[in-house]
């Protein structure tokens, strides 16, 4: 098996004349996509991209085809896995990231990364911030794990399948947890939260990355969360069916942006 070297990027949330009065200071005052630029001319070659979610912040299809054109102008022939979040619409997406036709549908899919298997799930469709996985996605789940694929499957979303606070982790049309117990899934990868937490999901590695607009910290004895600076992705590493990751931090200031209750 070959070794395969991978970034995860999530919640880009590129600004867009659709985007809110708030992911537009954030754009004027700290620059996100030209870090994204910084990260993507100094990051040695990836064999492929994640994208999970949050993609471009209320966009347009020719918001969409702006984006990729930015992955594009570093890494053209590299392919990129994404998931969509709840900022993103799946049809824009189709339409100017994808260059196909919109369907009204969540978007889902299932790749083949040579021996590696790819499975991308919009668990923002229906529910929004609070994360849902329609009885379509369920029952393409299930089918798809059916069977064996090479090394093993990635699994990517947006909301993260585990979450120690209810209303960030996921939840689906019917329950999962067998499906994935007998599955070859080797690895979750989603974002949503902001913030870089790693635990195991039916042991298995799960890995929630931070964002690369904005951070955000839970501040417990004030019952809000803040607000932040700082902006980070993970470069990922496959030997055989094992996931190892280094988070790189582009902007580590913690300097408060705004507030919010919990």
């Amino acid at each position: 098996m070959k070794d395969f070297r991978f970034a995860h990027i999530s919640d880009t949330h590129f600004c867009c004349e659709g985007s809110s009065d708030f992911v537009k200071m954030v754009n004027e005052k700290y620059n996100p996509i030209e870090k994204l630029r910084f990260v993507l001319e100094n990051m040695a070659k990836p064999d492929f991209i994640l994208l999970t979610g949050d993609t471009v912040h209320e966009g347009e299809a020719e918001d969409y085809k702006n984006l990729k054109a930015v992955f594009d102008e570093y890494f053209p022939d590299v392919p990129i896995y994404t998931a969509l979040g709840n900022h993103d619409r799946a049809d824009n997406f189709r339409v100017g990231f994808l260059g196909k036709e919109p369907t009204g549908k969540p978007y889902y899919d299932v790749f083949y990364h040579d021996d590696l298997r790819i499975i991308t799930l919009d668990s923002a469709f229906h529910y929004g911030m609070k994360g849902y996985l329609c009885k379509e996605q369920c029952d393409f789940l299930k089918e798809t794990l059916a069977e064996n694929y090479g090394r093993g499957t990635i699994i990517i979303t947006h909301h993260p399948f585990k979450w120690h606070r209810k209303n960030t982790a996921l939840t689906a049309e019917y329950d999962l947890d067998e499906i994935l117990e007998k599955s070859d899934v080797i690895a979750f990868f989603n974002g949503h939260s902001h913030i870089n937490r790693t635990t195991f999901f039916h042991n298995r590695i799960h890995i929630t990355g931070e964002s690369m607009s904005f951070g955000t910290e839970p501040w417990e004895k004030k019952n809000i969360y803040i607000y932040t600076e700082k902006m980070a992705w993970n470069e990922c590493v496959l030997e055989g069916t094992e996931v190892s990751f280094q988070t790189h931090a582009v902007s580590p200031d913690y300097t408060i942006i705004d507030t919010k209750s919990m």
